[in-house]
């Protein structure tokens, strides 16, 4: 065949074997080119010596961040500037993910700048993807910029063999194909000596190896990655992504295979669960240095921040064999243990009725002390009272010889026994504890009202302003996120509709995030429908906050301790509810309506994020509001300290006394009516039918009083009922003082309501004054807002006058025609004339109206004409509450008293003189009291 085909192309056989030697040259070219390492390269596969006696030196960093902060830059240069001491020559550099913090171009570029200035001329580079360098960035940039061959690739270095691994998305977890496993099985099994070691690295550890990669570890194909590497018991895998410290041994382990964490080069972090937190001063950057000899591999760990080493070496010996590995998670068994001079001492100026503080000596282990477990006692009971884990901090440099903790949550007068007992890295505990005991002070009753230090938001002056010396003021992000007055709550109130990104933003402050030990977290608030939302936190990446679950149970979120505990309280949508959640450090105990509806035990450091607090809307770092409120909410406050459960019930019984005050709804009505003539600037002045501007003022003064009132956040019936009479009387007041008196033929329009309520039917009467001739004929012109109210009816008040026409041909416009009932009947002075009849629609929130006489004509009996002075009504209308609260004296509860109060106002229409007092027994809002609303009341007492 060959022959043949020789022939056929008449190439001899000798060419053609120059020409495939050629293409196999060729192919091999561009296999290096496109990424495929140097494995055809057979030099470096060959081992020579370095001059010091090693084969290889090369470090390990990972999590480098170039972007993240200021930090960044001066801490990558120490890096390497350390490195080219204390491993001078070194042949590669390996960093194993989270090279940048975002991706971009421009951290790329600082990232490897710096590193050429830096690094040793002759090493062999060798970056790893990580999750970060995906969330503005691509794989080809990471390609372009490192000058790496792919984001998966291999190579060897003086007979070496190192095998880089990479996510192939932006996963926190990480993602790695079948394709790329496979390809991995492929390269480990080149060449591979039990001998020698394989090299492998990849940005997420390998779960359940390494101290940490239970949380960070990679998930989507971690069985066959596991698998794969299993077969090789002379593989060491380093990887980063945790940010866990190397001064624990568990950064090492052996199981069939070696696993190495690499810790961070920006900032380190911890696991959660301990008192401190997971991040340590981020001042700590550390790495490995890694030496290859014929039959053992040194790993060196490094604290750069210290300019120093840390621990002990670690020493992988080779050939490889499984049974005879040292690190592996049984390793050690000796207990850690205290001193026989150590002790546990509480600080008596620590000793208050919930806490006292404890200073401990530090134990020693063969290896390493991780952490402490600190628990209170009851000493009379011997019952635990209060428990958490602490740090050993042996990863500061210097390491603390003591410890001091808090503890919080404590039982006033009660005798405690605090016991410190020592935990090691592979959860050996010591065998006899460090103790001491105290007693804690006796709590006094709490009779001051608590003052929110931190933000007190509550609408009551109609802003979103905080009263707090704090001032963290809010603002609306949105036209759905308005602030309105609400009859129900009988204030304003923040009101939300659920759409997203339209909320009340707190922007984040210093006095916000200093509240970290013990809170308060309190809100007034009411829910239009049952699904996820928040009414006052932010709960994103730490902090604390109110989120309802999708069906209706209100939970507070408060990031203690390394995660979030939450504790919560099923709730109804049309309810109004008052939620407190208090944290004293050592339990956090949630109030509802006053009354302690549950608690948990929790002990530790509330962590507060760099985000935004919100009412209403869990804000992202990017202030994009997520689970937006569909309600309102009336209070919003936050305590920097932990209230006692009577000032809870205080702060409760101030805001349902209010709600129960009818006549606040009239004081707003009155103040929205006087406000609406005082900021009329037309009034004001000498000319006739104006008002002076001193007296103007004055009648201001005592509107700014009534408003005072309005907003008190502590306020009677009795002061109420007060402002209301001194507003009218201050109107009475200004009217004396018009410039002249009222001009000839007035019209005047007179409410007949103290306030008009969305959905129900009002009167207006309609008057003449001053009229100085004798009318028989009159023809009026009125305009209304016929978007807000609905013209019914209208009749005549006087008996000597006939209302001959009535029409409305447009909306909003009325023409009346009346004529006086023969000789004798005619008008002369005033008198009132007409009774009109309009119902108000349905408003969402309270709104000021005008119903104003626009043109009216006069005619006596010579057939004479005159104009009259046309009038205007201001009318405001108040928002329905849907459907009156069968608990119609405000008890806590429907019983026969509530029927009793229905019963007395049977019959009461909107008609009646008294209606403004007794319209709340009109259960159903029809402007009517009748067997409707008897019936009402009496199925909640039977609980139909």
């Amino acid at each position: 065949m060959m022959e043949v085909r020789f022939k056929r192309l008449r190439i001899s056989q000798a060419m053609s074997k120059i020409l495939i030697a050629a293409l196999t040259l060729q192919l091999l070219g561009s296999m290096i080119s496109v990424g495929q390492g140097n494995a055809a390269s057979s030099d470096l596969r060959t081992t020579t010596a370095r001059p010091d006696g090693k084969n290889l030196v090369f470090p390990v960093v990972s999590d480098i961040h170039i972007g993240k902060t200021s930090k960044d830059v001066p801490k990558w240069q120490m890096v390497l500037n350390q490195l080219k001491q204390i491993a001078p020559g070194y042949d590669a550099f390996a960093a194993v993910g989270d090279i940048t913090d975002t991706g971009t171009a421009a951290q790329y570029d600082t990232l490897m700048s710096n590193y050429h200035a830096r690094k040793e001329p002759n090493a062999v580079p060798l970056f790893t993807i990580g999750n970060h360098d995906y969330i503005s960035g691509t794989q080809q940039r990471f390609k372009e910029k490192t000058g790496m061959s792919g984001i998966y690739y291999d190579q060897w270095i003086n007979g070496y063999h190192f095998i880089i691994l990479g996510s192939e998305d932006g996963t926190r977890d990480g993602t790695l194909s079948d394709t790329q496993l496979d390809w991995l099985d492929v390269k480990l099994a080149e060449e591979q000596d039990a001998n020698k070691p394989i090299f492998v690295f990849l940005h997420q550890p390998i779960t359940n190896t390494v101290y940490g990669s239970d949380l960070w570890g990679h998930k989507q194909n971690a069985t066959k990655l596991y698998n794969t590497l299993a077969k090789y018991p002379q593989v060491i895998t380093f990887s980063g992504h945790s940010h866990y410290v190397l001064d624990d041994p568990g950064s090492v382990m052996q199981k069939d295979f070696t696993s190495v964490g690499t810790s961070a080069v920006r900032y380190p972090e911890l696991e959660p669960g301990k008192i401190q937190g997971i991040h340590p001063t981020d001042e700590i950057t550390q790495g490995l240095v890694v030496e290859v000899l014929d039959q053992e591999v040194h790993i060196k760990r490094r604290d750069f921040h210290a300019n120093a080493w840390t621990g002990d070496d670690w020493v992988i010996k080779y050939p490889a064999v499984k049974s005879e590995f040292t690190y592996t998670s049984d390793r050690d068994k000796v207990k850690p243990s205290f001193p026989a001079a150590a002790k546990a001492a509480i600080d008596p100026t620590s000793i208050g009725t919930n806490k006292m503080s404890v200073t401990f000596d530090q134990a020693t282990d063969n290896l390493f002390v991780r952490s402490y477990e600190v628990k209170a006692v009851n000493a009379t009971t011997g019952a635990a009272a209060q428990s958490f884990l602490a740090f050993a901090q042996m990863y500061d440099d210097p390491a603390p010889s003591q410890l001091s903790f808090e503890i919080s949550g404590l039982q006033p007068a009660t005798k405690y026994r605090v016991e410190v007992t020592a935990i090691d890295a592979f959860s050996n505990r010591s065998d006899v504890p460090l103790t001491d005991e105290a007693t804690t002070k006796v709590r006094p009753p709490a009779t001051e009202r608590p003052v929110a230090d931190v933000i007190d938001i509550d609408f009551l002056d109609g802003t979103a302003n905080d009263r707090s010396p704090a001032r963290n003021h809010a603002t609306s992000t949105g036209s759905s996120a308005k602030i309105v007055y609400s009859p129900e709550f009988r204030q304003f109130v923040g009101r939300m509709n659920g759409t997203t990104n339209e909320y009340f933003a707190i922007p984040t402050s210093s006095s916000i995030k200093a509240v970290t030990k013990a809170f308060t977290i309190e809100s007034m608030f009411k829910l239009n429908t049952i699904r996820t939302q928040d009414v006052f936190g932010n709960t994103q990446s730490g902090g604390l906050g109110f989120e309802s679950t999708s069906t209706g149970k209100m939970e507070l979120w408060a990031h203690i301790n390394g995660g979030y505990k939450r504790v919560g309280a099923q709730l109804q949508a049309g309810k109004i509810y008052h939620l407190v959640a208090a944290y004293d450090g050592g339990q956090i105990v949630m109030y509802l309506n006053g009354v302690n509806v549950g608690s948990i035990a929790v002990t530790g450091t509330l962590s507060q994020p760099d985000i935004q607090f919100a009412i209403g809307a869990d804000p992202e770092a990017s202030n994009r509001g997520n689970y937006v409120l569909d309600g309102d909410v009336s209070v919003a406050r936050l305590y920097s300290s932990a209230i006692y459960p009577e000032q809870v019930q205080m702060l409760y019984d101030d805001l349902t006394q209010r709600m129960a005050i009818t006549e606040i709804d009239t004081l707003y009505s009155e103040i929205q009516a006087a406000r609406q003539l005082a900021d009329n600037t037309e009034l004001v002045g000498s000319a006739p039918g104006q008002y002076p501007a001193s007296a103007m003022n004055t009648y201001k003064k005592k509107i700014a009083e009534a408003e005072q009132t309005f907003a008190s956040k502590i306020v009677t019936k009795e002061a109420v009922q007060q402002e209301i009479a001194q507003i009218k009387i201050a109107k009475t007041e200004l009217d004396t003082h018009i410039n002249v008196e009222l001009p000839d033929n007035a019209t005047t329009l007179v409410l007949n309501e103290d306030a008009v309520a969305s959905g129900q039917a009002f009167t207006v009467n309609m008057e003449l004054n001053r009229v100085t001739t004798s009318t028989y004929a009159e023809d009026f012109t009125l305009q209304y807002d016929a978007s807000a109210l609905e013209f019914v009816d209208a009749k005549s008040l006087n008996g000597d006058v006939n209302l001959v026409s009535k029409s409305e041909n447009t909306p909003g416009t009325i023409r009346l025609i009346s004529a006086s009932l023969g000789d004798g009947k005619a008008i002369i002075g005033s008198t009132p004339l007409i009774e009109l009849t309009f119902k108000a629609k349905p408003v969402e929130e309270a709104i000021t109206v005008t119903i104003a006489i626009t043109d009216a004509l006069l005619g006596d009996a010579q057939g004479n004409e005159a104009k009259a002075k046309p009038s205007t009504l201001a009318v405001t209308i108040m928002p329905d509450q849907a459907e009156g609260s069968p608990d119609v004296n405000h008890d806590g509860k429907v019983s026969v008293g509530d029927l009793a109060i229905v019963a007395a106002q049977y019959g009461k229409t909107i008609a009646s003189p008294d209606w403004q007092q007794v319209k709340i027994a009109d259960i159903n809002r029809d402007g009517k009291i009748d067997i409707l609303d008897l019936s009402a009341v009496a199925s909640q007492i039977i609980g139909k």
